[in-house]
């Protein structure tokens, strides 16, 4: 053989391997890999697509450093990205497509069964593709407890339990709330409250909730069970990997079942009801979170008229999933139901819990 046919052969040889062996390790491996329009390179794992001003997921890209940890990039800084895992991407129109994603000359193309370039305004949302559905999944669980001993007995107990399930297309939440106290041998609070609700991802900045639903009952406030189901729809205000805020709104019904009443009074009433509902989480600093629910709701006088729910929380980090928390909670009736000897209950309720959340 020719030396240099030989050099030529085993030199398109090397060559052919190495190139295999890159694009193995583009399909394959562990990093994904980001150039900016600076020339630096960062490698780690893209977690999602958000926006940092006004809602909207199409703006920018919160992206996990092995070196800097995670930073949010815009679009426009972005010259060249790859990604070594499949990601699902929601578009304006509703459709969803999966693939690896390549961006090179501001174009975002998606390479799945077919390589579809997409204009970064038509993008709802980006979220890895899993198979796991444990990945959808998070928790948390907050324990509180207070005991005082002495000229007066006092304890109290309280539970927070919240779960989110969030895909490319949907969320759904669920939280349950549980305070029972105790003072000088006598029960002096024993409330409950669950609460579910399920959104629907319609554009960017829009979400539908075909249902709300929540359980509650309190025994000092003379409820032995009230249901309330609503119908809403909500807007994103705030989406970034810092802060989060939405708000909602829409029509229900309320059912009430009262513990006892006068006489002359009726134990069960139906309401209808409108609903309006905030959720607000920050990250203040790297180990403090803040984070407020409100529920405000119109019914009937006979059904408690004017009701809200202040839910207000402080997190402080201890380890990575474990923090000490401060919960305030504020609940109102303007017209609570006098019980059977004609005590009305106060119109509102103020406890302040210390404990410990865990994240699951």
């Amino acid at each position: 053989m020719n030396p240099l046919s030989y050099f030529s052969f085993n030199t398109f040889l090397v060559i052919s391997v190495a190139i295999l062996y890159s694009e193995q390790s583009f399909s394959s491996g562990a990093d994904d890999w980001v150039e900016l329009n600076s020339g630096e390179i960062l490698r780690g794992e893209l977690i999602s697509s958000t926006e940092h001003t006004i809602n909207s997921y199409e703006s920018a890209l919160v992206f996990d450093s092995e070196d800097l940890g995670e930073q949010e990039i815009d679009f426009e800084d972005i010259d060249v990205l790859h990604t070594a895992r499949f990601f699902n991407i929601l578009l304006t129109s509703g459709e969803r497509i999966s693939g690896l994603l390549t961006i090179q000359d501001d174009t975002l193309s998606v390479h799945g069964s077919k390589v579809q370039e997409i204009e970064l305004s038509d993008i709802v949302s980006i979220y890895k593709a899993t198979n796991n559905e444990a990945d959808k999944w998070s928790s948390e669980l907050f324990l509180g407890l207070n005991i005082n001993k002495g000229n007066t007995d006092e304890s109290s107990f309280a539970v927070v339990a919240e779960t989110e399930r969030k895909s490319v297309r949907s969320r759904l939440l669920l939280q349950y709330l549980a305070n029972i106290a105790q003072s000088n041998g006598e029960q002096s609070a024993n409330n409950h409250l669950f609460d579910a609700s399920y959104d629907m991802n319609i554009s960017a900045k829009i979400f539908f909730r075909p249902l709300k639903f929540s359980i509650d009952s309190d025994e000092f406030q003379n409820i032995d069970y009230r249901i309330n189901a609503s119908t809403q729809f909500g807007y994103f205000i705030l989406t970034s990997p810092a802060t989060e805020w939405d708000i909602s709104i829409g029509p229900g019904v309320q059912y009430t079942k009262f513990k006892t009443i006068p006489v002359d009074a009726e134990k069960h009433t139906t309401s209808p009801t409108a609903l309006v509902s905030s959720r607000f989480s920050s990250q203040l600093t790297d180990n403090i979170e803040i984070s407020h629910v409100y529920d405000v709701n119109w019914a009937k006088s006979s059904a408690g008229g004017i009701r809200h729910t202040n839910n207000l929380g402080l997190d402080f980090e201890v380890l990575d999933d474990l923090d000490f928390s401060l919960k305030f909670i504020w609940d109102y009736s303007s017209n609570p139901q006098s019980d059977a000897s004609n005590v009305t209950p106060e119109k509102s309720d103020y406890r302040l819990h210390f404990g410990m959340s865990y994240e699951l």
